[in-house]
């Protein structure tokens, strides 16, 4: 679930508390979390249609899609 959307500037001012943890050059997108607040983000490109991506969007997220993907792994071993 997104909680927040950032776009220019404020996305900048924003980046400057984050702390990248990973990359995934295949989709084009950088992770990072506040190291205070804990709280999660990810920037991306959503305008494949423009010269590379278009402006960036920065998105605060409850959970990283990898621990979805764990979360549903676990679920699925415990037979919910």
């Amino acid at each position: 679930m997104i909680l927040e959307e950032l776009t220019g500037d404020r996305l900048i001012e924003m980046r400057k508390s984050l702390l990248k943890i990973a990359v995934d050059a295949k989709l084009w997108e950088k992770y990072f979390i506040n190291p205070t607040t804990k709280e999660r983000w990810i920037e991306d490109y959503p305008q494949s249609e423009l010269q590379g991506g278009g402006p960036p969007r920065l998105r605060k997220v409850e959970r990283f899609p990898d621990e979805i993907e764990e979360e549903l792994k676990a679920d699925a071993e415990l037979g919910n």
